[in-house]
């Protein structure tokens, strides 16, 4: 979690959020967090589509915060 210290806005890129989430143990490319934004199964971003189906065009949000809390949610031990 240190790189997420390092990250003080409160919107990254996905390419920043796949690293981060890489560097936290999570297999995850750009497209597969693209895909799942889309798709609504990550809770911590949000898309705005600017064309059906063209992923590459549409516009990413990443909320730090809400993507810390969803890596903790995985990896602490219980």
């Amino acid at each position: 979690m240190e790189e997420m210290k390092k990250v003080l806005p409160p919107q990254i890129t996905v390419e920043t959020a796949a690293t981060i989430l890489r560097k936290n143990g999570f297999k995850m490319s750009v497209d597969k967090l693209r895909a799942g934004l889309v798709q609504g199964i990550y809770p911590f971003g949000d898309v705005v589509q600017r064309h059906d189906g063209m992923l590459k065009n549409d516009c990413y949000d990443v909320y730090t915060v809400l993507l810390e809390k969803w890596i903790k949610e995985r990896t602490e031990q219980h």
